[in-house]
């Protein structure tokens, strides 16, 4: 879709700037449609925008002006230099849904000083924000236009594919319930008794599927699963022989890594041209310097120093869902305990294969969390909504349960009887 729309500014003569909010992102879409990207805060620091803490704590940002000090730089502001734009350029902002409201405030200011357009490309029901989220929805409701894609090209289930439109914003607990009956019984639920059980079935999933070949995504809640789970999967690769402990380097808080190891590179370094959250394969490890294979090609290869390792590389055979927002592979395995975000996402990256792991007493009660999971997926647009998420939150949260009755035997010391 992109690639048909870059046709369309520069038919007219327009420039077309494509970013990202993360730079990661920014390299696959400006890989795909063939045009250089970056970084959506690469753009707005050209154009004079700083974010810093305030006097409360509070992030802040703001808008250098010709001349003023620029405290990153130390050096003068004298206006954009890499990001020149003039009226009439379009700045496509892809997986938009991560764009947070002062990111997008800033961006918006951007637009109306130089004349540029603006166009939003992603899903507001995909991974947030780190900070404020609701951005791109509440665009959406300004924007001169709005496409909204309803094909559905990735899975070779078309039925899954079906289910996966239903999915994205169920209107009621009813609804929820009935998805989540249509996954179990279409084979994409897992139960299980207990964390650790589902653990080792992830594990197993994991060298089952790459045995045969397959791309696996395993999405989790947090990074400490993650972190658990990436570890148990290298430790069984260790046992079979897939990866050797011949060579080992050393990744963030201390985590061995091997050659044949799958990691994440967890800050940008345009000296060793790596981003933030892309995925790598270690294919060499030496006294300073390991050799990294990219993940999404195999001829693409970056060397960064063992102490750039230490701090910001770590193993990635699990992640949460900001790590796999955007990947495509043929199974996706979603752990329990996960969001709406994490679980819509993660269950829509596999083209053969999406499960989902549930820790349950039953399969009835799967079901049920599964489809109150799907409700926590609320875009808070405007402060009403602010509160009636947090009144939604709170009724599921709070049950009147009786007290239990005090045994006959036991008195209160203030007990007047």
């Amino acid at each position: 879709m992109l690639r048909v729309a870059r046709h369309a500014p520069e038919a007219a003569g327009r420039r077309m700037i494509v970013v990202a909010p993360i730079r990661n992102a920014a390299m696959v879409a400006g890989t795909e449609i063939g045009v250089a990207a970056s970084s959506l805060h690469a753009l707005l620091q050209d154009h004079g925008w700083q974010c810093g803490t305030g006097d409360t704590g509070r992030e802040r940002w703001h808008q250098l002006q010709f001349g003023e000090l620029n405290t990153s730089t130390g050096q003068l502001y004298e206006g954009p230099r890499k990001f020149s734009l003039a009226a009439g350029d379009r700045i496509i902002v892809d997986e938009a849904g991560m764009v947070d409201l002062d990111a997008a405030r800033a961006l918006a200011i951007v637009a109306q000083q130089t004349g540029a357009d603006v166009a939003m490309v992603g899903d507001h029901l995909q991974a947030t924000p780190v900070g404020h989220n609701g951005a791109m929805a509440m665009l959406r409701q300004r924007a001169g236009h709005v496409v909204d894609l309803t094909g559905v090209h990735r899975f070779q289930d078309p039925a899954y594919g079906e289910l996966t439109l239903r999915w994205r914003e169920p209107a009621d607990a009813n609804a929820a319930t009935m998805i989540a009956r249509d996954l179990d019984d279409g084979g994409h639920v897992a139960v299980f008794a207990n964390d650790h059980a589902a653990a080792e079935q992830i594990v197993a999933e994991y060298m089952r599927h790459t045995h045969q070949r397959r791309s696996v995504a395993i999405v989790t809640a947090t990074n400490e699963e993650a972190r658990s789970l990436s570890e148990a999967i290298q430790s069984r690769r260790l046992a079979t022989g897939q990866i050797l402990p011949d060579a080992t380097a050393w990744g963030r808080d201390g985590q061995a890594m091997h050659v044949g190891d799958i990691v994440q590179t967890r800050r940008n370094d345009a000296g060793a041209g790596v981003e933030n959250r892309a995925l790598w394969t270690i294919s060499e490890i030496h006294e300073s310097a390991i050799v990294l294979t990219s993940g999404r090609e195999p001829a693409d290869r970056r060397t960064v120093s063992v102490g750039y390792a230490a701090e910001h590389v770590h193993l990635a055979y699990a992640s949460t869902v900001h790590g796999v927002q955007g990947q495509t592979t043929d199974v996706s395995i979603v752990g329990p305990g996960v969001d709406a975000v994490g679980l819509y996402v993660g269950m829509t990256r596999g083209r053969t294969q999406n499960t989902a792991i549930v820790v349950a007493g039953s399969v009835v009660a799967a079901r049920g969390e599964l489809a109150e999971t799907m409700l926590r997926c609320r875009q808070e647009i405007t402060i009403d909504d602010s509160r009636d998420a947090a009144r939604s939150e709170l009724a599921r949260s709070a049950h009147r349960t009786p007290a239990p009755a005090a045994p006959e035997a036991s008195a209160r010391w203030d007990d007047r009887r």
